[in-house]
């Protein structure tokens, strides 16, 4: 952590210690869900933020504690009271261990929402980053390395991966493993879908790194994800979308808002402040905080704070 992060970080929390917090949005990002730490240390698939479900229930409790009301997405695009404190959970691609968290959200009556990919969904293949995870973790290359490749691969299009993957690695390779690397079947989602506390967000079809793409082949592909869901789950088409991998332009707003979208959330880290207008270009810029195993006791105080000289520096 470079210096000025830590001086940051440490005059973020006396402010929050002596002057309090004010009303805000805290949104959390997660994507995979474990058990426990033996089936991450076990998982064929990039263990990414490798949050537990006793992560996850720690994380709920700690805003519990702190009198956040947990909101929908429908919520969210609905308006909301202007002061008060609210909490976003969200987990973004679609992914069948995702239904682990049903039992914690039970259990303390909060929703979520599950921003999903549909092509995965329909196709039944892993998630292209997985594969890559898996792939060069047999050839002893450190998870560290695996991650910084990973940054260049993101530039290239869904297609381009996949012929490279397949080419290199083998026609099957996009074949799931085992529960912790595969999306829902379809069947599942509906099934998921239907429970009270899930909500179902937009994620793209084919989890476009949107920058990557032209803006018709952008639309169109949100288009068919939002289709796709309402026949899949017999919901309402969703309100929001989560950009994947957080990209987003200020260009692509106004068609967003033709498709019906009314919110996107960002991998953006950073509070959000009330109140905001739904539909209004602030509202497709919602910021979310991503856990990680190692540093969530650490992070989830500075979520709430709201003084940070870094915004002050050039």
């Amino acid at each position: 952590m470079g210096i000025v992060k830590i001086i940051d970080n440490n005059l973020a929390l006396l402010h929050k210690y002596f002057t309090g917090t004010k009303d805000g949005l805290v949104s959390i990002l997660f994507h995979t869900l474990y058990k426990d730490r033996d089936q991450v240390n076990r998982s064929s698939a990039d263990p990414q933020q490798s949050i537990t479900l006793e992560d996850f229930e720690r994380i709920i409790v700690y805003y519990l504690e702190r009198n956040y009301k947990f909101i929908t997405q429908d919520e969210l695009v609905e308006g909301m009271l202007e002061k008060d404190k609210y909490c976003f959970l969200t987990f973004d691609d679609g992914y069948f261990n995702n239904i682990l968290a049903i039992k914690i959200m039970e259990k303390y009556n909060v929703p979520a929402t599950f921003y999903c990919s549909t092509a995965p969904i329909m196709n039944n293949k892993c998630f292209w980053w997985d594969v890559y995870y898996r792939e060069r973790k047999k050839l002893g290359v450190s998870i560290e390395k695996i991650r910084s490749e990973k940054i260049a691969l993101k530039k290239l299009r869904i297609d381009e991966i996949e012929k490279m993957f397949k080419d290199e690695f083998g026609a099957n390779v996009f074949n799931p493993i085992d529960n912790t690397d595969r999306p829902f079947t379809p069947d599942e989602l509906k099934d998921f879908a239907a429970h009270p506390l899930v909500h179902i967000g937009n994620h793209t079809h084919n989890h476009l790194i949107l920058p990557n793409y032209g803006i018709d082949e952008i639309i169109e592909d949100i288009k068919l994800n939002q289709k796709l869901l309402v026949e899949i789950t017999g919901i309402e088409a969703p309100s929001t979308i989560a950009y994947p991998n957080g990209n987003i332009n200020i260009s692509y707003l106004p068609k967003l808002k033709e498709i019906g979208l009314k919110a996107g959330v960002t991998a953006i880290k950073g509070k959000n402040y009330l109140p905001f207008n739904p539909s209004s270009d602030d509202a497709f810029y919602i910021k979310r905080f991503t856990p990680w195993h190692h540093n969530y006791n650490e992070m989830l105080p500075l979520t709430e704070t709201d003084f940070h000289i870094k915004k002050y520096l050039p």
